[in-house]
């Protein structure tokens, strides 16, 4: 998945918060209120984020938004898998 890929489509969300320069726990919270697309991979419950460069683009500032307390912008809902 992402491993530093420029063109990675989907990423194990721990890679993709490093490659944002963020909290792993801060991209999770936005992943549980749908605000990336997201799933969860059973059955560790690992997840898994798509952000291509627009969207990585677009959760670079919603980073810094979200530093500067100013409102967010959310994503398409996240999807669910089911075991």
């Amino acid at each position: 998945m992402g491993q530093g890929n420029s063109v990675a489509i989907e990423w194990w969300l721990p890679e993709l918060a490093r490659s944002l320069q963020m909290s792993a726990n801060k991209l999770r919270y936005w992943a549980l209120r749908g605000w990336v697309r997201s799933r969860q991979i059973p059955p560790r419950g690992l997840w898994v984020v798509w952000a291509d460069g627009r969207e990585r683009q677009r959760l670079r500032k919603l980073r810094a938004a979200s530093k500067r307390s100013k409102g967010v912008e959310p994503a398409p809902s996240r999807e669910k898998v089911i075991s």
